[in-house]
């Protein structure tokens, strides 16, 4: 899945579906057969380390097989939305559409990743953590997240020479892009910074010095903050 922003000339990709077999499946189990019964309800045989003695069982997905759609959302979120139909004890019958699995959730057991993840999670700019957006950066450093956080204003690209900016950092940050792209390397961090120095378009680059990786972006959007102090964020802001 690619996100695209503003400039639109640049796709950059925030979600793979490899291992999206844990939509069917919760974590620490391990697949041993999958077949189909005449309801076309999926029944899979799986080993569960939760389980006493990593005995077997049958398990049904969370959803309904044969009336659910999978849907994009406008904040970039997948969702599995399922028909259900049911019965109380009165023998009234309800019928609705609910959602059954959020990709993107730090909530759901089903989700293969975490709100941090989604491109506009904490708007034009800031750094998110458990799916909250818990900091706007600034060049004196992070300050409580606002929906008006924004990144630096800098100049229009206008064919100035002159260098205008300057890059703060940031430790322990990772561009959304970062999970699901290589950047470049082996690259030195000079490099990566020229690199960005020169394209009036970039608004910050990303860079790993334990893997010497570089990413260069011309949107910042969400940033996730994260365990390794080696991880750095560089934005450009204004003289």
């Amino acid at each position: 899945m690619y996100f695209t922003g503003a400039n639109g000339r640049t796709p950059y990709r925030y979600f793979s579906f490899s291992g999206a077999g844990r939509l069917f499946l919760p974590d620490n189990t391990t697949t041993l057969n999958t077949t189909f019964n005449a309801n076309l309800d999926l029944e899979t045989k799986v080993t569960d380390s939760t389980a006493g003695g990593g005995g077997t069982f049958f398990k049904n997905p969370r959803f309904n097989t044969t009336l659910s759609y999978l849907r994009l959302e406008i904040d970039g979120n997948l969702r599995i939305h399922t028909f259900i139909i049911s019965t109380d004890s009165d023998g009234f019958e309800t019928q609705l559409w609910e959602i059954a699995v959020t990709v993107f959730s730090e909530d759901d057991p089903w989700a293969l990743e975490t709100k941090c993840q989604l491109p506009g999670r904490c708007g034009e700019f800031g750094v998110c953590e458990n799916s909250q957006c818990v900091g706007c950066p600034t060049p004196t450093g992070l300050l409580g997240w606002s929906s008006g956080c924004t990144a630096p204003k800098l100049s229009d690209c206008g064919g100035k020479k002159k260098k205008d900016f300057k890059y703060f950092e940031l430790k322990g940050v990772d561009h959304f892009v970062v999970k699901y792209t290589r950047g470049d390397a082996p690259v030195k961090q000079q490099s990566c910074a020229d690199k960005c120095s020169k394209d009036c378009r970039c608004l910050g680059y990303f860079y790993h010095t334990d893997a010497s990786r570089c990413w260069i972006v011309e949107e910042l959007k969400t940033m996730s903050r994260v365990a390794n102090s080696t991880h750095l964020a560089y934005i450009k802001t204004s003289l």
